[in-house]
């Protein structure tokens, strides 16, 4: 049986595209904060007045935490969020970007991240290259 191939991965254009030649593979990861469990426990309760503010600070630290902490540092992050419309929740939070050649060292850094800010996951998402190389 024929496996699926990946979609056709299209150059950016030079100037969006600074850290990598469009072929290279990259690693995302989506992490977040929001509802982690006892995280409720590192803040001072007379400050907050709702979860969704419990959620803001606990990402905000996380932002602080992803600027100082991360080794390997990532290659560069945007904040960002999903939503599920019928349950009316959004969550926030941050995809970081690393090269394919650091995904290891990623990968366990940001498994103590989240352990630390409550969170039993956070998403990994992977980009390749059309013709592999053995960095891929």
């Amino acid at each position: 049986a024929d496996l699926p191939q990946p979609p056709k991965r299209l150059p950016l254009p030079p100037m969006l595209d600074h850290l990598y030649d469009s072929t290279s593979s990259v690693v995302l990861y989506f992490i977040t904060a929001s509802n982690g469990k006892d995280i409720a426990d590192q803040f001072d309760p007379a400050n907050i007045l709702s979860t969704s503010e419990l959620n803001t600070q606990a990402n905000t630290k996380l932002w602080k935490d992803i600027q100082t902490r991360l080794n390997p540092k990532p290659s560069d992050v945007w904040p960002c969020w999903n939503h599920n419309s019928l349950a009316q929740f959004r969550e926030d939070g941050f995809v970081l970007m690393y090269p394919m050649k650091r995904r290891v060292h990623a990968e366990k850094a940001l498994r103590k991240l989240a352990r630390d800010f409550g969170q039993p996951v956070f998403y990994e998402f992977i980009t390749w290259t059309e013709t592999p190389s053995e960095s891929d």
